[in-house]
């Protein structure tokens, strides 16, 4: 699989364009050219994370019990949007729990993502506070 090409900014001032990044200050978004602010819900992310064989997606069904007011996922049911980059799929991620945040709701991913992975990405400053959690399993 071939990294694609970054796309444009995607968090940008819907007044002043594509142009014109919105920069994250505490729990808004604020455009430098025109001054729009918009807030940024301060949910959490959770996520569960491991090697492969540890048992992130039998983990999924147990959570949506345990836990009916989160929205819980297997990062793998959309794995074909890795085929645009690895960093598209990840940030697709980060726009999906924002969009879920927007409705109040916290949102929980299963899969092998790393803090690395995920602070340097565009979406990165559309999600509030970002918790993992690994799991971990004897090789035998």
């Amino acid at each position: 699989m071939t990294p694609s090409a970054q796309p444009p900014e995607e968090t940008f001032c819907l007044t002043c364009g594509p142009d014109a990044a919105l920069e994250r200050h505490g729990a808004a978004l604020h455009c430098p050219r025109c001054g729009n602010r918009e807030l940024v819900p301060g949910l959490p992310l959770f996520v569960v994370t491991g090697a492969s064989g540890t048992g992130k997606t039998t983990i999924t069904g147990p959570l949506r019990r345990a836990l009916p007011g989160c929205d819980v996922f297997d990062t793998d049911i959309t794995l074909q949007v890795a085929e645009l980059g690895w960093d598209t799929w990840r940030n697709t991620w980060l726009r999906l729990a924002h969009a879920i945040a927007l409705n109040g709701r916290v949102t929980v991913l299963c899969g092998s993502l790393l803090p690395s992975q995920l602070e340097t990405l565009p979406a990165r400053k559309l999600v509030g506070p970002i918790r993992f959690c690994t799991l971990d399993c004897p090789d035998t």
